[in-house]
């Protein structure tokens, strides 16, 4: 099975099971360019992308991506 897409410019591979220092490091990197200064959007994507990480630990998933900036 072959299975390809385009890859869009906000395109960021999604760390699987962060830790909230993990969080930061990413936030640090990837977030705080989408939230434009404003520290309670940058708080409220972090704390997403964070849960959205833990619950895909959870479930078994092995690589996650998303679209951040949209």
């Amino acid at each position: 099975m072959f299975a390809g897409f385009d890859i869009p410019q906000w395109f960021s591979s999604l760390p699987i099971g962060m830790s909230k220092e993990s969080a930061y490091a990413f936030a640090a990197e990837n977030v705080r360019a989408y939230s434009d200064g404003n520290i309670e959007r940058e708080r409220a994507l972090l704390n997403e992308i964070r849960g959205c990480s833990l619950a895909l630990e959870q479930v078994g998933v092995i690589y996650a991506g998303a679209v951040l900036g949209i």
